[in-house]
């Protein structure tokens, strides 16, 4: 399923934009799956787990994305060290830190436990 990352989800309404075109679905009342009405007689109702696990997955794809970004961000503040000359006289301290931030997706199970490594002074 395909997500925004131009916001985070946060109702089982967004999983259901993502699932089919058009206005195929509705809500008679208040926005809550018990009232949820689809109007295209060849689409089934989906199950309520099957929407909350999906709302679950785009939220976490949404959170990694805005982790990945901002470890995105710190990598270049520091990418004029990684050049092949600067290498020679990049310190370890620099090359763990640039190492800790590209580890980062792999080092962590939630994006809210990430904890970002603080930068080292440049000398």
């Amino acid at each position: 399923m395909k997500f925004s990352p131009a916001f985070r989800p946060t109702h089982i309404q967004d999983v259901l934009c993502q699932m089919h075109s058009g206005q195929w679905f509705g809500f008679d009342g208040e926005l809550i799956y018990e009232n949820l009405v689809i109007h295209d007689k060849s689409i089934e109702k989906p199950e309520k787990g099957y929407l909350e696990f999906e709302l679950e997955k785009m939220q976490g794809e949404y959170d990694w994305h805005k982790i990945r970004v901002k470890r995105d961000d710190l990598l270049k503040e520091t990418d004029h060290w990684a050049f092949v000359d600067a290498v020679k006289i990049m310190s370890d301290a620099m090359k763990d830190y640039r190492k800790l931030l590209r580890d980062i997706p792999q080092d962590y199970d939630k994006p809210e436990e990430v904890i970002f490594p603080i930068k080292p002074d440049e000398k």
